[in-house]
């Protein structure tokens, strides 16, 4: 799953990068420092995000559908903050450059506030600053700094917080959905392996039931012919089969029934059996080796 998450925010990076090269805002290999650390975040986020959504990997479908959009929310919010840290300065460049651009001196303060730098002009220079009483402060040859836009403070900037996260809360909403496909699937792979498992296991007592059931008849029948044997005087033979009789129960009664067995082994164990029979039924069983 850590490779899910790893892969997610490595083509997080690499469309953000496309994404500024073609808007032309990349400030060479300091931007992808910045955005390399913002994916840093973005990978440990959602790791613990992930951490939190195991805890209800075992609950219904429509629990873990509802827990992690919400467990998405700080952690979308938590990444746009690292996002807003980490490009804080080259946001100020920014700003600098679009001025540059205009034949302005734009800037941005330590608050977040944007200042236009107003410098001592005449009325050739007043045309540049505006209307109204800025260009008549600039067409006497007043000179100072003016705020264009303050920072986002109070609610503002939890709203403006917000609209920086929503790229990353679809994001990991994406990654959520894959998590629980893949979640779905492991789990249904589980299940039918215990199925197999436990299908064996009812084989395997079906089939030491039926070797229980088989066993004491077979055992019964046996010491009957070899009862017949004493009581008619054939102790040779009664003591052949005695040691047949051993020989069988002790490989039949060693062995697992449900497990793989040498073939030499088992036709010696079939060899004990049909000996056993051949005593019982001489003239209607005669096997041949």
């Amino acid at each position: 799953m850590m490779l899910s998450i790893v892969l997610l925010w490595l083509c997080y990076f690499l469309i953000t990068t496309v994404r500024g090269s073609i808007i032309g805002l990349d400030f060479d290999g300091e931007t992808l420092q910045r955005r390399a650390m913002v994916c840093g975040a973005g990978i440990l986020v959602t790791t613990v995000m992930w951490l939190v959504i195991r805890l209800v990997d075992r609950q219904a479908v429509w629990i873990k559908a509802l827990v992690s959009p919400l467990v998405a929310i700080p952690a979308a919010l938590a990444i746009a903050q690292a996002n807003q840290w980490a490009f804080a300065d080259i946001q100020s460049r920014a700003i600098q450059k679009i001025g540059a651009e205009q034949g302005i001196k734009l800037r941005q303060d330590e608050a977040g506030n944007i200042l236009l730098d107003l410098p001592e002009a005449g009325p050739t220079g007043a045309a540049q600053v505006g209307a109204g009483e800025n260009l008549k402060a600039a067409v006497g040859g007043w000179s100072g700094t003016i705020t264009l836009a303050k920072a986002p403070a109070g609610f503002d900037r939890w709203r403006q917080l917000s609209g920086v996260a929503l790229s990353p809360y679809f994001l990991l909403l994406a990654w959520a959905a894959l998590y629980l496909a893949l979640l779905a699937g492991a789990q249904a792979r589980a299940a039918e392996r215990r199925e197999e498992r436990f299908r064996s296991a009812a084989k395997a007592a079906e089939l030491r039931s039926l070797r229980y059931q088989v066993n004491p008849h077979f055992l019964f029948n046996t010491l009957n012919s070899l009862s017949s044997m004493v009581m008619t005087g054939k102790t040779e033979q009664a003591e052949a089969m005695i040691q047949t009789i051993a020989s069988f129960y002790r490989h039949s009664l060693a062995d697992d029934a449900s497990a793989d067995v040498m073939l030499a082994d088992e036709f010696a164990l079939q060899q004990h059996y049909l000996d056993i029979e051949a005593v019982r039924f001489p003239d209607r069983l005669r096997p041949v080796f």
